[in-house]
This record gives C-alpha cells, sequence and structure tokens, in this order.
C-alpha cells in the first residue's frame, strides 16, 4: 500500500470522526432544548435557559416554594413606574398603569385636566356660580350676591323672618351670606341682641342740656324741659315767670 493511500485513508477517517462528534454534539443540544422546553411551565412563569439547561422565572415572577409566582408591582412604588397622579393595575406577569379620574397621560404621566375650560366641560355649576379648577376636580363656588353650594345658586336677599327684630337683630349680607347682627341701639348680650341705654351718658345721646333723654326700646329720645321750646337737640327758654303782678319774659 502506497503513502498516499494511507495519507488519504487518515484524512477520510479524521473528516467522519469530526462529522460523527458533530453530530452527537448537535443530537444532544437538541434533545437538552427540548427537555428544557417541556420540563418549564410557561403558565406560571417559567422560561428557558437553554446555555445552563434548566428554566428560570421570566420578569414578573419570582421564585415561590415549588413554582414561579405572580410578583405584585403595585404593591411598592420601587417595582413600577407609575404616576403619582395614577393607579397601578397588577396583572398576571405585568401591571398596567391608569391616570385617576380629573387627569389625562398614559399613566407614566398624568397632568391634570382643566375641567372649568375643557372641551366637554361637564361641570355641574349653577349658572350663577363660577367654575374653580382644582388639582384632579373643580369646586363651584356662588357668585356674589348669591348664595347655595355651587350646584345650585340663590339671590342672597334678607327676609322678615331670617332674623329676629323683636330681639333687636338685623340681617346683613357679609361675605356672601346672610348674617343676623345687632341693630343700632342694641349691644350683644349672652345670648340675644339687648337694649344700649343711650341715656345712661351724654357722650352716647345728642340731647340738649335743657333737654331730657328718655331711654326707648332701641332708641331713645329727646324732650325739652318744663320752660324751654325745641326739638329736644335744641332747646330755647319761653316761659313766663310771674313774680306777684309782674311778668317777666326770660
Amino acid at each position: 500500500m502506497s503513502c498516499q493511500l494511507i495519507m488519504n485513508l487518515l484524512i477520510l477517517l479524521s473528516v467522519l470522526i469530526f462529522e460523527k462528534a458533530i453530530l452527537t454534539l448537535a443530537t444532544a443540544t437538541n434533545e437538552t432544548e427540548i427537555t428544557c422546553q417541556t420540563s418549564c411551565i410557561h403558565e406560571y412563569g417559567e422560561t428557558c435557559l437553554n446555555d445552563q439547561s434548566r428554566c428560570q422565572c421570566r420578569d414578573g415572577f419570582f421564585k415561590g416554594r415549588k413554582v414561579c409566582e405572580d410578583l405584585n408591582e403595585c404593591a411598592s412604588p420601587s417595582t413600577n413606574d407609575c404616576h403619582g397622579n395614577a393607579k397601578c393595575i397588577n396583572l398576571f406577569g405585568t401591571y398596567q398603569c391608569t391616570c385617576k379620574n380629573g387627569f389625562q397621560g398614559n399613566g407614566t404621566h398624568c397632568e391634570d385636566i382643566n375641567e372649568c375650560i375643557s372641551a366637554t366641560n361637564e361641570t355641574r355649576c349653577h349658572e350663577h356660580a363660577q367654575c374653580v379648577n382644582t388639582n384632579g376636580s373643580y369646586t363651584c363656588q356662588c357668585l356674589d350676591g348669591y348664595h347655595g353650594n355651587g350646584t345650585y345658586c340663590e339671590l342672597l336677599v334678607c327676609k322678615e323672618d331670617t332674623c329676629n327684630p323683636f330681639h333687636g337683630e338685623k340681617c346683613i349680607i357679609e361675605d356672601n351670606h346672610l348674617k343676623c347682627t345687632c341693630a343700632k341701639g342694641y349691644f350683644k348680650g349672652r345670648k340675644v341682641c339687648e337694649d344700649f341705654n343711650e341715656c345712661a351718658s351724654p357722650l352716647n345721646n345728642d340731647c340738649h342740656d335743657n333737654a331730657k333723654c328718655i331711654n326707648l326700646f332701641g332708641s331713645y329720645r329727646c324732650t325739652c324741659e318744663n320752660g324751654f321750646q325745641g326739638n329736644g337737640t335744641h332747646c330755647e327758654g319761653n316761659f313766663f315767670l310771674q313774680c306777684g303782678n309782674h311778668v317777666k319774659h326770660i
């Protein structure tokens, strides 16, 4: 047998050995892949790692006692990227971010909806109320001269039965509300308005020096003293003093 023939046989033998090794490796790899794919429970969040021939929990799951279990990303802000004004909804193996009512966006970014200028303008403010936008909502405030809860406003009117005039009360409009306060000539007592005695001090009335101050319920009256005439705030002498048979004009 020649040397050339021996060399050709050796080369052929080497090629056959190499091809068999490749075939064996491919068969083993295919068997490993098939075994990994069939052994992993995908419904429980397992995925196959072919390089390590084993199953591993995929994203959104964690290793439980026996199988992979769903990870609740909504349990902590650190495990989701939902906006502060969004609601995190946990799903099987993942989660979803939805903007809260009054906000709009994709869930990872939410901005306030100005309901007062919105094209839909779904506010329920009364025609005599003003819409005030707030963060995520709005309020209705009755206009000046009206009162109510904003969804219904009525004209502010002091009625006869609003306050008790027999106790010296009068009705006023203050800070866009009806309010009962003590009328002039009264002061606030412990429970009700009480009469103020203007005659107790000359500083509290304008009666003349020659007039008598008469206190009334909620007011006072000035009456000129005997021998004087006038309206009480001004009195002048106009009387006769008879001394014997003489009459003297003062």
